[in-house]
């Protein structure tokens, strides 16, 4: 059970920094648009104040969409993968996923992000989820013993 207890913190700290990235995210889109700050935005042309403020709101909505994220995966992980729960291991090992892949196809790989900034999020990914692999395949928890009879 050590392995998918020490899984599960690895995994709430991914939701925290995902946390800290959403809340960033919708508060520098509050500040006032810079020349500097819209030359980021590459799809902002000169002048056209509609598509600009489309690309805030889609900017924060992405925000929005990190921070539910990464509280999702903190819950999840403090009331399934500390106890070794097999539905809490499907659920975060998804939805991390999900989440990260997003980040390496979009971000990563067309190099809007340097790698080495990048990759922090999948490597906690990753190690999270080596962690709780191990903790499912070394002892699975009692309780699923009971749970898992309701899912299957």
């Amino acid at each position: 059970m050590i392995y998918a207890r020490i899984g599960a913190i690895v995994y709430i700290i991914w939701g925290l920094m995902h946390l800290v990235a959403g809340a960033v995210g919708i508060w520098l889109t509050g500040q006032p648009i810079t020349p500097d700050w819209a030359a980021g935005m590459a799809a902002v042309p000169s002048g056209d104040s509609g598509v600009a403020d489309a690309t805030v709101g889609l900017v924060r909505q992405h925000s929005f969409n990190i921070a539910v994220g990464g509280a999702m995966a903190i819950l999840i992980a403090v009331f399934g993968n500390w106890n070794n729960r097999r539905l809490a291991w499907i659920l975060n090992g998804i939805l991390i996923a999900l989440l990260d892949l997003g980040m390496i196809i979009f971000m990563l790989i067309p190099g809007y992000v340097p790698l080495i900034d990048g990759l922090i999020g999948p490597a906690l990914w990753i190690a999270g989820l080596a962690l709780t692999t191990l903790g499912r395949t070394k002892g699975a928890s009692n309780r699923d013993a009971v749970s898992s009879a309701a899912i299957e």
